[in-house]
């Protein structure tokens, strides 16, 4: 079966030939010279073994190029819905491969605002079920280390603290508050003093 790439390719053919022939029965019905000059080719009419061509044999070849163009439409629309369904199932064989290497593992590196996908969902579904009495901590975590800490924006810090289990756990930060601070470009964000990071807040309150 042809693909998208090949469907296409062929199309761009049929449509460079269906321009060729449309310029040839146009050339034939112009009635000035001046317009035939403009177009700076006295063969226009002649097909491609150099034979004139006639109105009506050019729009029997056209009406042949035009049908070739819809089948092709139609075919490339078919290969096009066919892979749009693959690439869907394999984007959701991949999610699905994900969450089951997710619930599974111990220890997940990743940045902080990664931990808003996947890992999130994951999390967040052992504890959806809370509101049905039968919430479960199994896939939440007994530690948290975040590197960089300093100059990581608060909000950010936030969302790995959400995957720690209710009680025994831990969030380590590692980071030099002397470096780089987080970085805040609201000036709103500024004037309520949130242009620190949670490391560095922490450090200010003593611990």
């Amino acid at each position: 079966e042809d693909s998208s790439a090949l469907l296409r390719c062929n199309l761009e053919k049929v449509v460079d030939q269906i321009t060729h022939f449309e310029a040839k029965r146009a050339n034939l019905n112009q009635e000035s010279l001046d317009a035939k000059d403009k177009l700076g080719n006295k063969n226009l009419n002649k097909d491609d073994d150099g034979k004139p061509m006639s109105d009506a044999e050019l729009g029997i070849r056209l009406r042949r190029l035009y049908e070739q163009k819809r089948k092709i439409y139609k075919d490339l629309s078919a290969v096009q819905a066919q892979e749009r369904k693959a690439n869907n199932e394999m984007r959701q064989l991949k999610h699905k491969l994900r969450k089951s290497i997710l619930k599974e593992a111990q220890i997940v590196v990743t940045t902080l605002s990664g931990c808003g996908g996947d890992l999130y969902n994951v999390c967040a579904e052992s504890l959806s079920s809370h509101k049905f009495g039968n919430s479960s901590e199994d896939n939440l975590f007994d530690a948290v280390v975040i590197d960089e800490a300093a100059q990581a924006l608060e909000p950010a810090t936030l969302i790995p603290l959400q995957l720690l289990r209710s009680r025994g756990t831990k969030c380590i930060m590692v980071g030099d508050p002397k470096q780089l601070p987080a970085t805040v470009l609201s000036n709103i964000a500024s004037k309520f003093l949130y242009e620190c990071s949670m490391f560095e807040r922490l450090q200010r309150a003593g611990y």
